[in-house]
């Protein structure tokens, strides 16, 4: 039976993890979603073994500024500025125009959506460790781009 534990507690971890409220909606912004109301560590005799406090927002916040090539055969660079009310904004770099939006955090998996009827979303995945956001796509005929975030 003891070799079955750690099964169990994944199982149960699973499954109170899918009773989060809002498991199943995306968050907005800066990972509103994402927050834990609670962390348990295993039941005995269906009592709660280790309980945890709250837990704030998981991941790294994503607000702020970033830069990188837009994966274009020219070589185009732009800046990306990310808002904590899930507002988004960028511009080719130097000095043009910006293209306002938003943009919508899943865990790893940001989503922008620009204003214009010649745009297209930005998908792209956070990289916790290079601290840099890949996008498959930015522009139409664009290539693998990457973002990284600049802190001054």
């Amino acid at each position: 039976m003891t070799r079955f534990w750690p099964l169990l507690l994944l199982l149960l971890a699973a499954t109170a993890a899918m009773r989060q409220p809002g498991s199943d909606q995306r968050g907005q912004g800066t990972q509103c979603e994402t927050s834990l109301t609670g962390r348990w560590v295993g039941l005995h005799q269906n009592q709660t073994l280790h309980p945890m406090s709250s837990q704030g927002v998981l991941a790294r916040p994503l607000t702020g500024r970033w830069v990188g090539g837009l994966g274009t055969p020219d070589g185009a660079e732009a800046e990306l500025r990310l808002a904590p009310s899930g507002t988004a904004r960028w511009h080719l770099l130097p000095g043009g125009p910006w293209t306002e939006g938003e943009w919508e955090r899943q865990t790893r998996i940001i989503t922008f959506t620009w204003a214009g009827s010649d745009t297209i979303p930005w998908v792209g995945h956070y990289d916790v460790e290079g601290n840099a956001i890949l996008f498959e796509r930015t522009v139409p005929n664009s290539r693998t781009a990457i973002f990284h975030r600049v802190f001054r």
